[in-house]
């Protein structure tokens, strides 16, 4: 199975949407497989390059992140409701590599 992602932007707010794409050997199309970041529009982030993951629906986000190196933690969490996500700033010329070319 190969995965890629993909970047775009939230309508409300402009900050930078990440989503997790797979592709099974026996297809030929993509299909979302997660969600990466997670808009939470009250909560502040640190630069333009920061996101909140979503490991509230997918826990091994964080270590897909840091494994594959494609960011650092900043040591900041955003809140929503009961769930807490970690601010990542991502590393924009390694995710460059993984985009899925659409």
């Amino acid at each position: 199975m190969d995965a890629a992602l993909v970047r775009s932007e939230y309508g409300n707010n402009g900050r930078m949407y990440l989503g997790l794409y797979t592709r099974d050997d026996e297809c030929d199309f993509w299909e979302p497989w997660s969600d990466v970041t997670v808009n939470l529009p009250d909560e502040p982030i640190t630069d333009k390059d920061c996101g909140f993951v979503d490991i509230n629906n997918n826990p091994a986000l964080r270590q897909f992140i840091e494994e594959n190196h494609l960011g650092e933690w900043t040591d900041k969490y955003g809140c929503s409701g009961f769930c807490t996500y970690p601010e990542y700033r991502l590393d924009m010329e390694r995710l460059a590599e993984h985009l899925l070319k659409v």
